[in-house]
């Protein structure tokens, strides 16, 4: 995954629409012909040949500190200590499925339903949900099982021809989780490099092992 710069909120996009990405372009997704055209956007697409696609956007309603005392000092290879601060958010994501014929549209919302609904019973869909939840700057959760829709809505081209619309779907789904910050870092700290106590079957456990009753907080 591209490293996470300055914000926590773009890093749930990126992690979205990779997520999306290494479904739909994947040789076992169901509709080739689908596969092969659709776009999966960061920003509004104006451009005609960027349609059909999944505009990506993420609105945060909580976003809080990870509560008194939740940090961590962990040391890097040079023996440095570093000072990690733990944040808790909660928000929706919003797939905002766009194409140039209400049946496209429509075709579209049917693929990203059946992602969602199937998602964990189908193969061909489990790239998703393994790019989504990799965790490697942010530990994101998705209410996959309740998608919220949004209706449908038509607007003007966006590249000004007055006979030509967009055809426009939305869906949300809720999400919460966490990330991890260090200060005068504009980078989002990786997950690995926060070491939970008792560790965890994918963690080296450090030698010797902390003696403090309380390994959370250095001595």
């Amino acid at each position: 995954m591209t490293p996470l710069n300055l914000q926590y909120k773009v890093g749930i996009i990126q992690q979205t629409i990779q997520a999306l990405r290494a479904v739909y372009k994947s040789p076992t997704f169901p509709d080739p012909e689908l596969s092969q055209k659709i776009n999966i956007e960061i920003e509004y697409p104006i451009i005609q040949t960027r349609f059909p696609a999944i505009y990506v956007t993420f609105n945060e309603n909580k976003v809080i500190d990870g509560g008194l005392g939740n940090y961590t000092i962990e040391d890097d290879d040079s023996g440095t200590p570093h000072f990690f601060r733990q944040w808790i958010f909660e928000g929706l994501i919003n797939f905002n499925i766009m194409a140039l014929d209400p049946l496209e549209r429509d075709t579209l919302s049917a693929s990203l339903v059946d992602i969602f609904a199937f998602g964990t019973d189908m193969t061909a869909f489990q790239p998703f949900y393994d790019e989504i939840y990799d965790e490697d700057f942010v530990s994101l959760q998705l209410l996959h099982a309740h998608l919220l829709p949004g209706g449908n809505n038509i607007s003007p081209a966006p590249w000004g021809n007055t006979d030509e619309f967009v055809y426009i779907s939305s869906y949300g789904a809720a999400t919460a989780g966490s990330f991890w910050t260090e200060p005068d870092n504009p980078q989002l700290v990786p997950i690995n490099k926060i070491i939970p106590y008792p560790y965890t079957d994918i963690q080296a456990i450090p030698n010797p092992q902390p003696n403090n009753p309380n390994p959370w907080f250095p001595s």
